[in-house]
């Protein structure tokens, strides 16, 4: 990414619809962000096949509350590792967010 789109403030959301080359491949199902860097390092993308994938940040084009829309076609998201839940801690309520 370049420093235009990494201070671009992204509005990545659960149950946005995700966009990648070639047309819808599924929906964000977990944001995780970095409190030391106060930023979004990854997403869970459930595609359409039923599989959760993890998606580094930096794929990332553009997002909205409703959309975002990644690089790459779902052929390569499918490539991705899957989704480990146990990788992540879930944010403290405290956490200014």
């Amino acid at each position: 990414m370049g420093t235009a789109e990494r201070s671009a403030r992204l509005e990545i959301r659960p149950g946005a619809a995700v966009h990648a080359e070639d047309g819808v491949v599924g929906w964000v199902t977990e944001v995780v962000v970095s409190p030391r860097e106060r930023r979004v390092v990854a997403v869970g993308v459930q595609l359409a096949s039923g599989r959760t994938v993890h998606l580094p940040a930096e794929s990332v084009r553009d997002a909205t509350e409703d959309a975002v829309w990644v690089r790459g076609s779902l052929a390569e998201l499918e490539r991705l590792p899957d989704w480990r839940a146990e990788a992540h801690a879930p944010a403290a309520l405290s956490w200014p967010g």
